[in-house]
Formats: structure tokens, C-alpha cells, sequence
């Protein structure tokens, strides 16, 4: 059996499971592992796995794959209407269970970081990170790897076509990297938040010590990305609230104190 099969199992001695969807079907492979091209440090050889780099593979439009419901859907329908993505099914109470909505104290702060590379030009948000609530009605989790369908989520962060970052809440709030602080006060149009592209930095941007990208809150295009997204519902007003900071390069972009719904 293989990971598209089996899915695949962390290092700790909890063994919590990911599983990813759209990487095998009768039609195309719209994601697949590949050995990473990060400058991430591997450890010492022999000792440590190869890192791998989940590759969403670019369309092709003669060929079809999964959609919500299993139906078909093409190229000419958009990436978000795919399934594809990286899942995990979080337990309540179990190790992963953190961050928000829970009243132990100890569990109730958290970060998430990734790396990522978008390429040259992005036509539409793509969605780096999410929390869905579940339900025992949902044991395929596959609906949760489809960007589209974001009824049961409670909070995402979503790379905008204009090189931003936006985080999103089921409470209707969302920040956004890249702006002032008085537009990061917890906005109300939530989910329908997208900005029109205002186009993407070039490589002599870089050069501008007061346009770089961890002072802008922009990304780089075809080139990696770092972003870690803290989450701290310590000492908040209600269970709801929570404290988010979004860090790139490990400097803070974009912070506010956001409300989280069930």
C-alpha cells in the first residue's frame, strides 16, 4: 500500500494520521509527493526520512477529475471546485485539539507554520490552511479539501491573487497581510473578503529595503514562502475570541483579535 492509500502517519507517539485526496483517481492526479525543493535543513543523513513537498499538479484541459459530491469537474470549472488537499482528522481532546474553542488553558495557544511556493501568477485565492468542524455524519473528510465548500469552516488562511495573506473566520471576521492596522480590526464580510489583484512584486522590489515582503505582508511569486499563524484564545472575553497574529519570515504582518463560531 502507498500513501495515497494508507495516508501518512507523524513521528510522534500520538501517530496522528493525514490523509490527502486528489492524489489518486480514475482520472487525473490532481496532487502528488515529490521530494522537496526547500532549503529546509533534512538532518543528518541516514537518520531522517527525505522530506517530501505536496505538488498540486497544473491542469490539463482534456482531463477531468474528483468534485464535491464525486462528480466530474474540468479544468474550465476551477481549482476550487476540486478535491485536493491534506486533512487530518482531529479528535476531540486529542493532541492536535488546540487553539480555539476549548476551555483548557494549557491547550489554547498554538501555531501552524508552513512553507509554500505559489507560482507566477495566481488566478483565483488558494487555500493554505483550515479548520473544519466535523461531525460523525462526516467519515470521508474529503469534502474539507475542496476550497469552495467552506460551510462547516471554522477559520482559514487563504494566499489572495494580489500575494497577500487573509485569514477568515466563521464569525465573519478576516485580517489581511499587507494593510494598515486600522483595516485589521475584525472586518465583517468574512468569507466574501477577496481583494481584485493589484498585481504581484517583482524582483526589484526585493531591492527596496521598505517593500520587502515580510515588511508588506506580500509573498514571492515561484519562489518559497515561509508563514507561521498564531492562534491564542488565553484570557479572551469569551471561548469565541481568539488573538490571531500571522507572521512571514517570522516578523508580524497582520494581527487582530477575531471571533470564531460554531
Amino acid at each position: 500500500a502507498n500513501w495515497t492509500e494508507t495516508g501518512i502517519t507523524d513521528l510522534t507517539k500520538y501517530q496522528n494520521k493525514a490523509r490527502l485526496y486528489g492524489g489518486s483517481t480514475d482520472q487525473a492526479a490532481v496532487i502528488s509527493l515529490k521530494p522537496t525543493t526547500t532549503s529546509v535543513d533534512e538532518g543528518e543523513e541516514g537518520k531522517v526520512k527525505l522530506l517530501y513537498d505536496l505538488v498540486y499538479n497544473k491542469e490539463n484541459e482534456n482531463e477531468t477529475a474528483v468534485g464535491i459530491d464525486g462528480g466530474d469537474v474540468t479544468a474550465e470549472d476551477g481549482p476550487r471546485h476540486r478535491i485536493a488537499g491534506m486533512a487530518v482528522d482531529v479528535k476531540r481532546g486529542s493532541s492536535l485539539d488546540v487553539g480555539v474553542l476549548i476551555d483548557i488553558e494549557a491547550r489554547q495557544r498554538c501555531s501552524i507554520e508552513c512553507w509554500y511556493h505559489p507560482p507566477d501568477i495566481i488566478q483565483d485565492e488558494i487555500v493554505l490552511m483550515r479548520r473544519s468542524q466535523n461531525t460523525d455524519d462526516f467519515h470521508d473528510l474529503s469534502p474539507f479539501c475542496c476550497a469552495s465548500e467552506n460551510d462547516w469552516t471554522l477559520w482559514e488562511l487563504v494566499l489572495l491573487p494580489t500575494g497577500q495573506l487573509q485569514f477568515c473566520t466563521s464569525g465573519g471576521s478576516s485580517i489581511t497581510t499587507g494593510e494598515d492596522d486600522d483595516s485589521n480590526k475584525g472586518d465583517d464580510s468574512g468569507h466574501n473578503r477577496r481583494r481584485e489583484s493589484l498585481g504581484n512584486m517583482s524582483d526589484d522590489d526585493e531591492s527596496n529595503s521598505k517593500n520587502t515582503p515580510e515588511k508588506t505582508g506580500y509573498c514571492r511569486m515561484n519562489r518559497w514562502n515561509h508563514v507561521c499563524l498564531v492562534l491564542n484564545s488565553r484570557e479572551q472575553g469569551t471561548l469565541e475570541d481568539c488573538s490571531v497574529m500571522v507572521l512571514m519570515k517570522g516578523v508580524d504582518v497582520a494581527s487582530s483579535l477575531v471571533p470564531i463560531n460554531v
